[in-house]
């Protein structure tokens, strides 16, 4: 297996055909198609079945991209790191998030931190958990915020929080005048929520069972922004974590608690290492600060 390989396989993976493989890596088709042929022969695995001019991944072929991809990501890091070496500055903050947290939680964190640091040069991305956990354990991430189920061999885990879902719903529907609400209002309502394959979907099916519901979806996603927007453009009444139905609150959306409790509990990963460099620490102390004032919001809200 040789690196040239490698590269020509991942090409293909991204852009479904050699010849466009071929146009990333600028060379020819022929040679492409003489690479995944070698790669295959030394692996002695088929990658590619060809189908309408197309090469179609298999099963071996998709599980090999994503290894792959750990290594590219790798090598990306390096890249970066070698470039600040270069310019005498070393101070990258690099995150990984759970979309609950992503899209606007950590985001301003991230500004009040970078006006504190305007020096640091921070990067955000986010996945699912384990994903996360695997970059925070090769030091790729600096900071991980991921759910509980998370396997934390390899990194240092503490708990970040732990929230009850809520109800987000219009503040003109008829349900948002009571504070409260049980299984059974929601009996007769469409309801959006979190995929069939997330825990905190099973956490509220579960919880909706106990009081003899059964949990009807109209419409699901795995991020609870799209889900409240959903419930802003008229799509249903949603269960969702508190926080991110916080930016809605001036959308014309209001949130009330669940009789029933469905949480979600979130972990904070760094690397093995002690102790955290200054700027990470400061950036934590910005995390559990910005948690503390949302917690707030969201009292406050229910409250109202």
């Amino acid at each position: 297996m040789q690196f040239r390989q490698i590269d020509a396989f991942r090409a293909v993976m991204v852009s479904g055909t050699a010849t466009q493989a071929a146009h990333l890596l600028r060379t020819s088709q022929p040679a492409i198609s003489r690479l995944i042929a070698e790669l295959e022969a030394s692996i002695r695995i088929t990658l590619f079945r060809r189908a309408h001019g197309r090469l179609l991944p298999t099963e071996e072929a998709k599980m090999l991209f994503i290894e792959v991809e750990k290594t590219y990501l790798s090598l990306d890091h390096l890249r970066r790191f070698s470039t600040s070496l270069r310019r005498h500055d070393t101070a990258y903050l690099q995150i990984g998030s759970i979309m609950s947290f992503a899209l606007d939680f950590v985001p301003r964190v991230v500004i009040d931190f970078a006006q504190a640091a305007p020096d640091i040069h921070v990067s955000l991305a986010t996945s699912a958990s384990e994903p996360i956990r695997d970059r925070v354990a090769s030091h790729q991430f600096d900071i991980g915020l991921t759910s509980d189920i998370v396997d934390v061999t390899g990194v240092e885990a503490r708990s970040f929080s732990k929230d009850a879902l809520i109800v987000v719903l219009p503040a003109s529907h008829r349900l948002a005048a009571r504070k409260i609400l049980a299984p059974a209002d929601l009996v007769d309502e469409r309801l959006v929520s979190f995929g069939p394959e997330t825990l905190m979907r099973c956490g509220i099916a579960e919880a909706f069972e106990m009081e003899g519901v059964d949990l009807q979806i109209a419409v699901d996603s795995p991020y609870a922004a799209l889900l409240c927007n959903l419930v802003r453009h008229g799509g249903g009444i949603g269960i969702v974590h508190p926080f991110a139905a916080l930016d809605f609150l001036e959308r014309g959306l209001v949130m009330r608690r669940l009789t029933v409790t469905c949480e979600q509990h979130t972990l904070l990963l760094t690397p093995p290492r002690t102790p955290q460099p200054p700027h990470i620490e400061a950036f934590i102390d910005l995390l559990d600060e910005m948690r503390r004032v949302d917690t707030e919001r969201v009292e406050a809200a229910l409250a109202g």
